[in-house]
């Protein structure tokens, strides 16, 4: 009896000091293949050892924060803490992230962009849409087109799955308000917001994704459509066509439609609705494709990956955010304050502004401004 005691307290030792090893094995060696974690995730570099920095004691906590975030099956144990805490107690690990009603989730800046919380005042967005104006109608002289685009927000389009503790009295919008200010002003602009809420139970299938912040790959596809006719009109020529002839549907979301779900580091999928993805393609012959300039926020992505700054655009450039420049940064990080401004529009034929509601308190981003202070 005694010699069985000893056994299993032998066999019990020896499981602990695996357990217990295992994670410095695979911290230096990477026997197992761990699944990367998703989000805005800062790595924290492993630090020099110098006596300086062991003295001022920066080297021990360097390799503490270092060893913390990197040692052997993290993420798994990171993926299964948060698996527990979603399914067990409706908890989401990610910043700025909320869990709404039947599984929706939302990140916060569009629950206060739907409820009015982040208006910024009337008249930072007077000066704002008359500063766009002048725009429009100054790149209009010199044969060129200005055009706005307001995106919709996923807090304006499904208010009904927001979290009770976290809905206000509606006050009026940033978007209300720059709508009715660029009616009022003349503005080019295209309200994709409105128009997928009155197509809200219209369509065939979801504008909007259960797991996703940004428009469904199907409402992307649609937006194009329209776009590009808009475009047209605009610039009274013949650009390229978009069109498909086969539709997949699939409950397994693809590209951005479950990418609020991705930075959950969750171990489970999440359920999702039967979602729809056009096999989208683009008549190029004999077309005009203009020279194009968008600035953007994370929105145009999807447009952009489905090579429509390619396919339609003479190499279109994205400038994400006013800050980034795209294509360029594939290769080489590119900036745009590191370009001439006059010489990056002296070429282009179009010129588009894009925002979701969430980031009309910063649209668009001193683009606008440092544009006006040249022509003006």
């Amino acid at each position: 009896m005694m010699k069985r005691k000893i056994n299993r307290n032998k066999i019990l030792f020896r499981i602990i000091f695996i357990m217990l090893l295992a994670p410095i094995i695979q911290q230096n060696l990477h026997i197992i293949k761990v699944r990367k974690l998703k989000g805005a995730i800062q790595n924290i570099e492993k630090t020099d050892f110098k006596w300086k920095k062991w003295f001022s004691e920066t080297y021990q906590e360097n390799t503490e924060k270092y060893v913390n975030q990197n040692f052997g099956f993290r993420n798994w144990l990171v993926r299964l803490n948060n698996q527990i805490e979603f399914t067990f107690f409706n908890k989401v690990n990610a910043n700025s992230v909320i869990y709404g009603k039947d599984k929706y989730l939302f990140e916060l800046n569009y629950i206060k962009a739907y409820y009015g919380t982040d208006f910024i005042g009337k008249d930072k967005i007077d000066s704002k849409i008359n500063k766009i104006k002048f725009l429009q109608d100054t790149l209009h002289s010199l044969g060129k087109e200005l055009i706005t685009v307001f995106a919709p927000g996923k807090g304006n389009y499904y208010p009904e799955y927001i979290p009770d503790k976290f809905r206000t009295k509606k006050e009026i919008t940033n978007l209300e308000y720059y709508i009715e200010k660029a009616r009022v002003t003349g503005l080019n602009f295209i309200d994709f917001s409105t128009w997928f809420i009155k197509n809200k139970s219209k369509t065939k299938y979801p504008l909007y994704t259960r797991t996703g912040i940004h428009w469904s790959y199907y409402g992307m596809t649609l937006v194009i459509d329209s776009l590009l006719k808009y475009i047209e009109n605009r610039i009274g020529k013949d650009i390229p066509d978009m069109f498909w002839n086969d539709i997949e549907l699939t409950r397994h979301p693809r590209f951005t439609d479950n990418d609020i779900e991705k930075g959950l580091n969750l171990i489970f999928r999440i359920s999702s609705d039967k979602l729809a993805y056009p096999v989208i393609q683009f008549n190029e012959k004999g077309k005009f494709k203009p020279n194009t300039l968008v600035v953007a926020d994370s929105y145009y992505w999807g447009i952009f990956n489905a090579s429509v700054s390619k396919k339609v655009f003479n190499n279109g450039k994205f400038w994400f955010y006013n800050k980034q420049v795209y294509p360029d940064s594939f290769k080489k990080k590119t900036r745009v304050n590191n370009l001439n401004l006059i010489n990056e529009i002296k070429d282009k034929d179009l010129i588009i502004l894009m925002v979701t509601d969430a980031n009309l308190p910063h649209f668009c981003w001193g683009f606008v401004n440092n544009l006006y202070n040249v022509y003006n």
